[in-house]
């Protein structure tokens, strides 16, 4: 072998090695474009999850805690007026009906 023929079998190989090289990178290119589309349908479908169906059980949540709040916040109210008002008077007991001459229930009258 001369060393002509060394020179182009050693182009050859380079040419050989570029080619395996650019076929390569253009297979990679290909894996990368189909694994990124992959990974941008799950991304959607991750941002479709949590823009509805997540986002709908955080408002269903702010909302059952909302009532909750409201119904405590009654009863404590009306724990406060049941604490204010007066014992409950008898039924029967008429105040303006007690006074004699007018008719209801008069109340009994003590003997002395």
């Amino acid at each position: 072998m001369n060393g002509n023929e060394k020179q182009y079998r050693r182009q050859d190989v380079m040419e050989n090695f570029r080619m395996r090289v650019l076929r390569n990178l253009d297979i990679a290119i290909e894996i990368v474009l189909q694994e990124g589309s992959l990974i941008l349908k799950k991304y959607n479908d991750l941002q479709f999850y949590l823009d509805n169906i997540a986002y709908g059980r955080i408002e269903n949540f702010k909302a059952e805690q909302r009532k909750k709040k409201i119904e405590k916040d009654r009863m404590e109210k009306k724990a406060k007026r049941e604490k204010g008002k007066t014992p409950a008077k008898d039924r029967n007991s008429n105040p303006v009906a007690s006074v004699k001459g007018l008719p209801g229930k008069q109340p009994k009258e003590q003997e002395q």
